[in-house]
């Protein structure tokens, strides 16, 4: 999974929306220095933005497990 580039486009539509997020788990853990297997983004974002957040990454928006 890139990482990187599924983030970014997270990133661009939650903050397009004005909502705030926060990236948890085990990418987040990387950032401090404790490294961690792991698949999956963690994402946190305010309870406004996560209904669509969810339909948005359903729809395909975000792409495929080899993205």
């Amino acid at each position: 999974m890139d990482f990187v580039g599924v983030l970014d486009r997270v990133d661009a539509f939650l903050t397009g929306h004005g909502w705030r997020f926060a990236l948890i788990g085990g990418v987040a853990l990387a950032v401090y220095g404790n490294l961690r297997l792991t698949l999956d983004l963690d994402i946190v974002t305010e309870a406004e933005g996560q209904e669509a957040l969810v339909a948005w990454m359903e729809s395909g928006a975000v792409g495929g497990p080899d993205t």
